[in-house]
């Protein structure tokens, strides 16, 4: 799949309705950018629901691991001190899985 800009929101794949709340999982595929790869940390496209998991895989490359190799704080993923630190550059690619409030 070829990448049209540096941020790719893929439509959601899954839609669970929870009470009034749809709860979607959302999928970015991420082309990482200078200002991303100085301050090392990124803004997800989509606010994430409170306390929902996050994934993140380095395209052709290991899984990362939430806590040792990056960070979540709301909607911020950053890998400043962690193992994504050393080994993320710029042009890497990273899909970003997680939760967010929406319909399909």
């Amino acid at each position: 799949m070829a990448l049209v800009s540096s941020s790719v929101l893929i439509p959601p794949t899954r839609v669970i309705q929870v009470s009034n709340v749809s709860i979607v999982l959302k999928v970015e595929y991420r082309t990482l950018t200078a200002p991303e790869i100085a301050n090392k940390k990124l803004q997800l496209l989509q606010t994430r629901l409170p306390n929902s998991d996050v994934a993140v895989d380095i395209y052709q490359g290991p899984p990362a691991w939430l806590n040792d190799d990056f960070a979540v704080n709301d909607s911020e993923v950053s890998w400043d001190g962690l193992g994504l630190g050393d080994l993320l550059s710029l042009g890497d690619r990273l899909r970003i899985t997680y939760s967010a409030e929406g319909s399909a």
